[in-house]
């Protein structure tokens, strides 16, 4: 599995947010469009991230980012 910092996550993000994306289900940034967890995971995927499970479901939320490092100081 990659390696993405959280600078990395975060400017993907950005990337993203800066598109200024309608919302829609299920709209990952992609397409112009995002929903709550389609921003996570177009992150995740701009970042070359694989996100397992459906889109849209709260299984996504829970077990797509279960190996996600938690982060353990303020840098």
């Amino acid at each position: 599995m990659a390696r993405v910092t959280i600078k990395q996550f975060l400017d993907k993000v950005a990337v993203i947010k800066a598109l200024n994306p309608k919302y829609r289900q299920p709209g990952d940034g992609s397409d112009g469009t995002c929903d709550c967890i389609g921003l996570p995971i177009g992150a995740s995927r701009r970042c070359g991230l694989k996100w397992p499970g459906i889109h849209g479901c709260n299984w996504t939320a829970r077990y797509g980012a279960v190996n996600f490092r938690k982060i353990t100081n303020a840098s």
